[in-house]
Formats: C-alpha cells, sequence, structure tokens
C-alpha cells in the first residue's frame, strides 16, 4: 500500500516538473545556411543543419545531408496540426533575444533596413508584454559598413511541463486516429 503511494506521489512530481526548452537559430544568408539548436536545461538534444541551396539537412553529427521533403500526407498533416495545437497553447514562453547583423551594398540602405527593423523588434516587445506579461523580449541590431556578412540569431526559451507533453502527444494520436477513421 506505501510502496502504491509512494509511486503515485514520485510520479505526480515527476510529471508536474517544468522542462527548460532552449532554441537557438543562427541564419547565415550569404552562405544560407540554418543552424537550429535545441536544448533542454541546457544540455544539447537536437542540432539540425539546413542548407537551403541544395534543400537539404542534417541531424546531430550524421555524415549524410538527407533531402527536405515537402510532400506530406494527409495523416501527417492532421497529426502536425494536432500536435502544434496542443504544444503551443501549454508552452510558457521566457524570454526571446533577437541579434541581427545586415549589410547591404548602400550605407544609406542598410541604416534604413536596421531603424526599421528596431520598429518592427519594438511593435513585437509591445505585443509580447501585452499577450505574454512575464515573457522578455531583448534585440540588437547592428550594422556592418566594413564587409559584407548578413546574420540573425534568435534564441528563445520556454518552459514546458512533461505532463502537458505527454497528454498532447497521447491526444494527438488519438484525435489523428479519430480524424483518419472519419475521411475514410
Amino acid at each position: 500500500m506505501y510502496s502504491t503511494i509512494i509511486f503515485l506521489s514520485i510520479s505526480i512530481i515527476f510529471l508536474s516538473l517544468m522542462l527548460m526548452i532552449d532554441i537557438q537559430v543562427d541564419l547565415d544568408v550569404n552562405k544560407m545556411k540554418i543552424i537550429v539548436i535545441i536544448k533542454i536545461y541546457k544540455i544539447k538534444i537536437v542540432t539540425l543543419h539546413i542548407h537551403l541551396l541544395g534543400m537539404v539537412y542534417r541531424v546531430n553529427r550524421s555524415k549524410k545531408f538527407k533531402k527536405i521533403n515537402f510532400v506530406i500526407s494527409d495523416e501527417q498533416k492532421i497529426l502536425i496540426a494536432q500536435i502544434k495545437k496542443s504544444i503551443l497553447d501549454k508552452l510558457y514562453y521566457d524570454n526571446f533575444n533577437v541579434e541581427i547583423l545586415l549589410s547591404t551594398q548602400s550605407p544609406d540602405f542598410t541604416s534604413l533596413s536596421i531603424g526599421l527593423i528596431n520598429q518592427i523588434c519594438l511593435l513585437i516587445k509591445s505585443y509580447l508584454i501585452f499577450s505574454h506579461k512575464e515573457s522578455e523580449l531583448t534585440f540588437l541590431n547592428k550594422a556592418n559598413f566594413i564587409s559584407d556578412e548578413n546574420k540573425i540569431n534568435f534564441d528563445m526559451r520556454v518552459y514546458f511541463t512533461i505532463f502537458d507533453m505527454v497528454f498532447a502527444i497521447i491526444l494527438s494520436f488519438y484525435k489523428r486516429g479519430k480524424y483518419v477513421k472519419q475521411a475514410k
């Protein structure tokens, strides 16, 4: 009896833990490469390298690049939509950090673009303050007049409970099966 109570107590504590998820996206516009790093509790889980020119990607340190497949079946679309809906509603957004390094051929256009990007970041920051009061946005937009370098770095930290994650995945698979049966 006591072992069951202890097991249930530990299970409830485990399921109520908050996962700290860090997502870092580095886009090098000149090389047309994107690097996405996902960390849980500052432990690197996934590193995704995407080459936009060849439309190929590589996960972690695998040697082979795979083609990006844009054709998705209806079942996969339903599953992705259900997981997205179930997970995005349960995320607790903490902070966002955006760094942009911009360089064009014209210094006038570069400075005007940086000013416009700053205004857009301020609008997004005010939206975040209004919709997610606990979240914070910091941004640093720089112009590079010396070399031709265009980079975007986006860091995001969100929190997610293990219970919400397990529930969202189970619910998504259940609803996917329900919609697939209805479609047939």
